[in-house]
């Protein structure tokens, strides 16, 4: 086959030959094209050939006049989308889209000429060769007509366009009496080119605060122990001394200018003339554009995408970042402290050399502008003393007798014991095997009871401090000494005690006196640890006194640690908390070191703690190491979040509430659903619980009324106890729940095949339904999850 030539004088693709095409179609004899002399030559017919893998022609006119095969550059390019690039010895047609080369043609006789067979040969050869073999192919390329240059530029295409120099030291023999750095390629100026180097600026001193350099690092991953994730810096040009100022969010930038503008002026007696930074919207509001007008302060701005028009500032942040890392590794302190490292550095830095101040320190150059007299700074490295005031508490009975607290407290227990003639010293009778014993020491912050019990507490709690009632604490001394041991042991309340405190119905560690004056006085007791309440002080004396007669009572004032829970009241409202208990879990798995986690399991699910205690609890009788991995995590997650607890606030909500919700087939070992719900009383959170429910359930609705019926239960038995203390309301108690059709269900009370297997539920709900006493509310899921409900305090949500 003759080979085509490249013409970019050619309206069509021509041949002479028609026995090279496919898909011939003769033609009918009437069209015919202009050659270069000016005369006509019929049209034959038109056909289609396939040069090379990615070199298709179609509609190629057949002039049987023509002696030779011509390639049109314009219908190349409409046809295949592609361009063509000319060299001195060659050129290519490269796709537009892909950038990939279809195909290329050399000069001959001042013709570019594609020989189909040579370049199918060229194609078909693998892209990634060593160099040997490369050689081997050139050898065989020189001994033809091919110019080297085509030879070269055809190697740097297939090795993906590397240096002109690194190809002479790969095929020497190519580059005899050649140039490398005078080859040039269009496509590596296009994919290769970088942005010039940004002349470095040099330090002009002026004078101080006539140019303040400002910029703004944010967001961290990490909230500060203050709650700010951003800063913002300002950096006096003259003297490189900084100010930092840590955020919450970005825009407080302008009213931090403002207020760093104003101590500058009463300080230092000085104005700042000019203000630099970034583009960054915060520098740009209405608010502090007007205030730098109103203030004659110029605002310049680096141009977009140059932040080393901004370099002083954006330098500052990369150093003030580098040092307060160094102080926090070395510190090892936990990473919501990055903001105080933060201004550590800053403190650090404005006294260091700097190699811009020709060694001189930013506070040596600045307050020898000012030398006024302001507080001295303090001293870096000095020396100090720190006082420990924690007791240690010992492990074993040798080490409580080395110290004299211990060893008076050992004493103490020892008398109490014999002064209630707990024992008696005798021979061990045959047959008989004693009881082991152990000394158990610790400093007693709070009582030892069981946490399920905590909800009345929390009852209590939220009535006191709507109330105004007080709250205060007793102890009762070697309370377990006080019983008599039988077949069965008993503790009996108090002689006497029935007689002014009625026992709760509703829980029989509650007892409330009413006086005519309608006063009250309210105990709950938890074996030795009593927590009194009310209005009737006079009553609550008399208590008190009463209980000394007949124990040995430690009056603990205000209440403060009770059950494992701190408690701390304000005018606000009360806190409660479990700190103490935390950190002495920590310390005791030693775990008081480990790197805190915002989430007690895996990010991607919205789970509660209680559901991941819950989660792990279920796996104790043969634990793995993935599940040991999950309680580190709890742990993990504990040290971060020590010191939250629960908020008792005075609302004017008097009305009883219960979200209630499941997770239907949560469970994907045995799809069974988890129950939950949580009760707030006068707008305060009092209960809450999860449990995985005993049956499949067949359908969400099914899940959601076996909560539903839990809820309800939950909400009649906080009545009980609000009517008891006092409390009564003719309002029914509103249950939340987010799913209709389980609404639809309680408020129907047509039976259907639907309800058989939850039959009971639905007697029990239908009956409160109907005597009011329960009202039902439809919450949206959405509602449920952004406010107070079980899916954020038990952590609920459906999982497939």
């Amino acid at each position: 086959m003759k080979p085509w030539i490249v013409d970019t004088g050619a309206s069509d693709h021509m041949t002479g030959d028609a026995a090279i095409l496919q898909n011939y179609k003769p033609s009918n004899g009437h069209s015919s094209v202009h050659i270069a002399d000016g005369s006509k030559s019929k049209i034959a017919g038109t056909g289609s050939i396939k040069l090379t893998k990615d070199l298709y022609l179609d509609s190629v006119l057949h002039v049987p006049n023509l002696d030779c095969n011509l390639l049109s550059i314009s219908k190349l390019a409409r046809d295949l989308q592609c361009v063509t690039k000319f060299y001195p010895n060659s050129c290519v047609f490269q796709d537009l889209k892909s950038g990939k080369m279809i195909g290329s043609a050399e000069l001959c006789s001042g013709l570019y000429l594609l020989s189909c067979g040579q370049f199918s040969n060229q194609v078909s050869q693998a892209s990634c060769v060593q160099s040997q073999s490369m050689l081997e192919s050139f050898n065989s390329v020189s001994n033809s007509k091919v110019n080297k240059d085509s030879e070269i530029i055809m190697l740097h295409y297939r090795l993906g366009h590397p240096s002109f120099v690194y190809l002479a030291k790969l095929f020497p023999k190519l580059f005899i009496n050649k140039n490398p750095a005078s080859y040039h390629c269009e496509i590596c100026q296009f994919a290769k080119h970088t942005r010039t180097v940004y002349p470095q600026i040099p330090y002009k001193p002026s004078t101080v605060f006539s140019l303040v350099h400002s910029d703004v690092w944010g967001p961290s991953r990490i909230k500060n122990i203050s709650g700010t994730r951003w800063f913002v810096t300002f950096v006096d040009d003259h003297t490189r001394v900084t100010w930092v100022f840590l955020m919450k969010e970005k825009s407080e930038v302008g009213h931090i200018f403002q207020t760093f503008n104003l101590m500058v002026q009463n300080q230092f007696n000085s104005k700042i003339q000019v203000l630099k930074s970034d583009n960054a919207k915060e520098y740009f509001t209405s608010s502090l554009s007007t205030y730098l007008q109103n203030h004659g302060i110029i605002h310049i701005s680096s141009c977009v995408d140059t932040p080393q028009q901004n370099g002083v500032a954006e330098r500052k942040n990369r150093h003030l970042l580098e040092v307060a890392r160094c102080l926090m590794f070395s510190s090892n302190v936990p990473n919501y402290f990055w903001g105080e490292a933060i201004l550590t550095a800053t403190y650090l830095i404005n006294r260091m050399p700097s190699r811009v101040l020709t060694f001189q320190s930013p506070r040596q150059l600045f307050l020898k502008q000012f030398p006024h007299t302001r507080a001295p700074l303090l001293i870096y490295h000095s020396k100090y003393l720190v006082a420990r005031h924690s007791s240690c508490v010992p492990n074993t009975i040798q080490e409580a007798l080395k110290i004299s607290e211990w060893k008076k407290a050992v004493q103490d227990e020892i008398d109490a014991l014999e002064k209630n003639g707990t024992w008696t010293i005798t021979d061990l009778p045959v047959g008989k095997r004693p009881v082991g014993c152990k000394w158990i020491f610790t400093i007693k912050y709070k009582a030892d009871g069981s946490v399920e019990n905590s909800r009345l507490v929390w009852i209590l709690l939220s009535l006191a401090i709507n109330q105004d009632w007080c709250l205060q604490q007793l102890d009762i001394k070697n309370a377990f000494l006080n019983g008599d041991l039988e077949e069965e042991v008993y503790m009996e309340i108090p002689p006497g005690f029935e007689e002014s405190m009625a026992k709760n119905q509703a829980d029989h560690t509650l007892f409330v006196k009413k006086s005519h004056a309608g006063k009250m006085a309210i105990l709950i007791v938890y074996v030795d640890d009593i927590i009194l309440s009310g209005n009737d002080m006079e009553e609550l004396q008399n208590l008190k006194k009463y209980l000394s007669e007949e124990f040995e009572v430690k009056d603990l004032g205000n209440l403060k640690y009770f059950l494992d829970m701190e408690v701390a009241r304000s005018r606000k409202g009360i806190v409660v908390s479990q700190r103490k208990y935390i950190l002495d879990l920590l310390k005791e798995t030693g775990m008081l070191g480990c790197k805190p986690i915002d989430t007690p399991m895996d990010s991607q699910k919205k789970l509660g703690i209680e559901k991941e205690m819950s989660a792990v609890s279920q796996f104790m009788h043969s634990p793995t190491e993935e599940h040991m991995e999950a309680v580190y995590r709890i742990l993990r997650y504990l040290k971060m979040t020590p010191g939250k607890g629960l908020f008792f606030g005075k609302t004017e909500n008097r009305d009883t509430e219960v979200y209630s919700d499941a997770d239907w087939a949560g469970n994907i070992i045995d799809r069974r659903s988890t129950s939950g719900y949580c009760s707030f009383v006068w707008g305060n959170l009092v209960t809450w619980r999860s449990k995985k429910q005993s049956v499949v359930a067949r359908s969400s609705a099914e899940a959601e009324y076996r909560a539903l019926a839990q809820g309800i239960c939950e909400g009649i038995w906080i009545k009980r106890v609000l009517s008891e203390l006092g409390q009564t309301s003719s309002s029914p108690i509103l249950m939340m729940c987010d799913n209709q059709t389980a609404i639809s269900i309680a408020k129907n009370p047509v039976h259907h095949d639907r309800t058989k297997h939850v039959e009971i539920d639905r007697h029990f709900i239908t009956e409160k339904v109907t005597s009011e006493t329960v009202k039902l509310n439809y919450v949206p899921t959405k509602h449920q999850t952004e406010t107070s409900s079980p899916k954020l305090y038990l952590g609920l949500t459906s999982k497939t």
